[in-house]
């Protein structure tokens, strides 16, 4: 029996994180997903024996669209991770080995994308690919010929990856707590005291707090910034101590995070604050 990818770890929570974060898009809107096989999490042995290197990290990224008409569910959404759960030989290491599940990840983009700024930048890609294919076969030149039709023909790639580089409406910002070895072995304390200092700050609906394998990431509603967010996570690490424990806790005004209901190297990534939004 063919193996097949497991991304989804709870369609309740994957629901949950649809219906509280994920906005409708706009008809120049799309929300983006990408699975990434993180190789720092083998051994040197084992990426030797899979032939896994940085370069294979982000795989194919998904988009996905509201419909012709402005149809938009959470079926329509979650399809964007369902794509992924396919048999192990589509996505495989340099050496045609299947990525271990204890290095996935499924990111996804709490914000939509803004298509139209999408197609912009790709169409200054193609012109200058185009432009270099001619220059090329001008000085005979059959190496940057061959490279700038690989680059050309895979003018698709582009055009997904371009999505995590253009937002359209913010509605979230990230705060982003990585936590090292001492903090994860007092994550609850912390947690419980950063949640705190959340709520005082924007109260109850305002923001998610999403725990990952690597700490949180709190996600708070962008009309909620009316402050430097830079100091505010310096002040609260500062204020409890903390700073010793955390590797970095960084605001994001855009990004990707791991999708609450999969996943982060065979955990479970879930919100732990879904009792402020009763």
């Amino acid at each position: 029996m063919t193996e097949h990818y497991k991304l989804i770890s709870d369609m309740q929570e994957l629901q949950w994180y649809f219906d509280h974060i994920i906005a409708k898009p706009n008809y120049d809107e799309a929300y983006a997903f990408c699975m990434s096989s993180r190789h720092k999490k083998l051994t040197k042995e084992e990426r030797e024996e899979l032939g896994q290197s940085s370069d294979d990290e982000m795989l194919d990224p998904q988009v996905v669209f509201p419909g012709r008409n402005g149809e938009w569910d959470f079926l329509r959404w979650a399809k964007g991770i369902m794509k992924y759960e396919v048999p192990k030989l589509a996505y495989t290491t340099r050496k045609g080995c299947p990525f271990l599940e204890k290095t996935l990840v499924l990111y996804s983009t709490p914000n939509p994308s803004d298509e139209r700024n999408v197609v912009k930048l790709l169409k200054q890609y193609i012109a200058v690919h185009e432009q270099e294919l001619v220059d090329s076969a001008l000085k005979g030149s059959r190496t940057g010929v061959n490279e700038s039709l690989y680059k050309l023909c895979h003018s698709l790639v582009k055009f997904k990856r371009l999505q995590f580089d253009c937002t359209g409406n913010r509605n979230w910002v990230d705060f982003d707590l990585d936590l090292n070895d001492e903090g994860k072995k007092r994550r609850l304390e912390i947690y419980e005291a950063v949640h705190a200092d959340f709520l005082s700050k924007f109260g109850r609906n305002a923001f998610a707090a999403v725990q990952t394998t690597g700490g949180y990431h709190f996600l708070v509603m962008k009309s909620k910034i009316n402050f430097n967010p830079h100091q505010f996570c310096k002040d609260i690490l500062e204020s409890h101590g903390y700073t010793e424990f955390a590797d970095e806790f960084k605001y994001n005004n855009n990004g990707m995070l791991p999708t609450p209901g999969t996943y982060q190297y065979g955990t479970p990534v879930i919100v732990v604050n879904k009792e402020d939004f009763n």
